[in-house]
């Protein structure tokens, strides 16, 4: 299972050569922590989705299960140490106020277009919201409400932006591509520059604004810099709005 910004793991035995410890969150409605890293062995354990462990050590081995091929992890929670599958552990997750996790998962075979699940949850209630993106994906942030989530989807030449309210079933609000790359929300507002035309050497935005659920055009516009090779004059009827 490939996660944004995943932690590599080094590979050591089971035998008890530790790691460096790191903690993780459990992605599964329930994960069973066994007493060897074996499917058939006897379970110890048993966690909530939303828990967060240590990660003491990895097994040099993978397994597949449902689909997902990953080591097992030796972890500790809730009193307890045991051994887990490592697929539905993540490592990239993130601490939000207001007794939020968030993370991102790659499920089996799951198309490119549409590769990875955000995923915002909280640990009292245990409600869930997703959100879905490309395997191209470079970040996300969540405004300061939590309501919505903003994703760079680019590539290394220009970005795609996508604004996603969390509480209407994932509905996308605003996508376009844009530039210059860097999400930053102020409080439940965030900027981005809208790529309207490509140019030999250059491209022209328009600056946009989402605040709380509305796109605005604020009337701005920039001249700036993109790779050669695209066709000449894509921007000429736009060269005027830069006056």
């Amino acid at each position: 299972m490939k996660y944004l910004k995943i932690v590599a793991f080094t590979a050591i035995a089971t035998a008890g050569i530790w790691a460096d410890t790191k903690e993780g969150v459990v992605t599964a409605d329930i994960l069973k922590m066994r007493a060897e890293a074996d499917l058939k062995a006897a379970t110890l354990h048993s966690l909530k989705r939303g828990t967060i462990v240590r990660i003491l050590s990895e097994s040099p081995i993978t397994i597949k299960v449902e689909g997902i091929e990953a080591p097992w992890l030796q972890i500790e929670a809730e009193g307890k140490q045991g051994w887990s599958f490592g697929g539905f552990v993540a490592t990239n997750f993130q601490r939000l106020p207001g007794e939020y996790l968030a993370w991102s998962i790659q499920p089996a075979g799951a198309p490119y277009d549409d590769g990875l699940t955000i995923v915002l949850y909280h640990t009292k209630s245990r409600k869930e919201y997703k959100a879905t993106s490309s395997l191209e994906t470079g970040e996300y942030k969540f405004s300061e409400n939590l309501r919505y989530v903003a994703i760079d989807e680019g590539t290394d030449v220009s970005g795609g932006i996508k604004i996603i309210d969390l509480q209407k079933k994932g509905k996308i609000l605003a996508q376009s591509g844009y530039m210059p790359r860097g999400l930053n929300w102020k409080g439940n507002k965030i900027s981005y520059d809208k790529i309207i035309c490509f140019d030999d050497g250059f491209a022209i935005t328009e600056e946009m604004e989402f605040i709380d659920g509305k796109v605005r055009k604020t009337g701005h516009y920039k001249k700036t810099q993109f790779h050669v090779g695209v066709e000449v004059g894509g921007c000429k009827k736009f060269m005027r709005l830069l006056k």
